[in-house]
């Protein structure tokens, strides 16, 4: 069944590529994580070592990790396979990818931040010249977006200020409030007015922390390229990479693992003696 749904959306190459760079980690000796979330549901990726957990075991779903269906003609839908590597190799991982396909074929994307709830109120009372400590009075009560996310699907609410105001008032109670005609009255009324129109406008452009893509060819015959000092990103964030066909993947870097690879090390030149582990049965420890 999995390997059905691979095959029709177009996937086998996805998972060839993933299983390659594991692989030439492992042969160097690399300690490379078991799995992160739902790719432990997948069988196929379990049999080609990308995985280090057996699916069929302890019951995990595949379809958790990809569904039939998900992958059309009109929308390219890769699956996330985040793969734990030691943060004092990820670099020599990149590396890889790039003499594999090409410097001029591999590079990082971009993150962008927007103005929301907070953030927007505080902007505009910034170039309205206000100072810092009036703007963080008057703004420290808003709910953070990940608060109120779900209230605000519930809603269909798109401004968390607009929330605020209509649900929990006394948040802005110093700036503003709504009248029954929807308009907004106080001190700040106008400013809050401003900052409700720009919530969700871009405020910066970063790096994606983990994120790298892999096109079939120079990407800058598809996408526009920034620098940062000698690395290239690409400035559309993880969903536009996907929509003109980029492959995404996640290098993470994990400092447990170099330390377990440390301790390893230890162990194999005979530094650590008569170490137990705790966790045996007939362990002293």
């Amino acid at each position: 069944h999995e390997l059905e749904v691979i095959k029709t959306a177009g996937l086998a190459n996805y998972f060839l590529v993933v299983q390659d760079i594991i692989q030439c980690c492992k042969k160097q000796g690399v300690l490379v994580g078991p799995g992160r979330g739902s790719v432990g549901g997948s069988l196929i990726a379990y049999l080609l070592g990308i995985t280090s957990v057996d699916p069929i075991e302890y019951g995990l779903i595949f379809e958790r990790f990809y569904n039939a269906g998900r992958n059309t003609k009109d929308n390219v839908s890769l699956p996330d396979i985040d793969i734990d590597f030691p943060s004092g190799f990820r670099k020599y991982v990149i590396e890889y990818i790039i003499r594999k396909y090409g410097k001029e074929n591999v590079a990082q994307i971009a993150t962008y931040s927007e103005l929301q709830g907070k953030s927007a109120f505080k902007e505009v009372l910034r170039v309205h010249g206000f100072n810092y400590k009036l703007s963080d009075m008057l703004t420290s009560k808003i709910p953070d977006y990940a608060r109120i996310s779900d209230k605000l699907e519930e809603t269909k609410e798109d401004s968390i200020l607009m929330w605020t105001l209509k649900h929990e008032p006394t948040a802005l109670q110093e700036s503003g409030r709504l009248l029954d005609d929807g308009t907004i009255d106080g001190p700040y009324a106008y400013h809050l007015n401003v900052a409700i129109q720009i919530e969700g406008a871009l405020k910066s452009r970063g790096r994606h922390a983990a994120a790298v893509v892999i096109g079939s060819e120079p990407l800058a015959d598809i996408s526009p390229i920034v620098y940062e000092g000698d690395e290239p990103i690409v400035v559309f964030d993880k969903d536009g990479c996907e929509k003109i066909g980029l492959l995404k993947m996640d290098i993470l870097a994990t400092t447990v693992l170099d330390k377990l690879m440390a301790f390893n090390s230890l162990l194999k030149n005979g530094y650590i003696e008569d170490f137990k582990n705790p966790f045996e049965e007939n362990s002293n420890v």
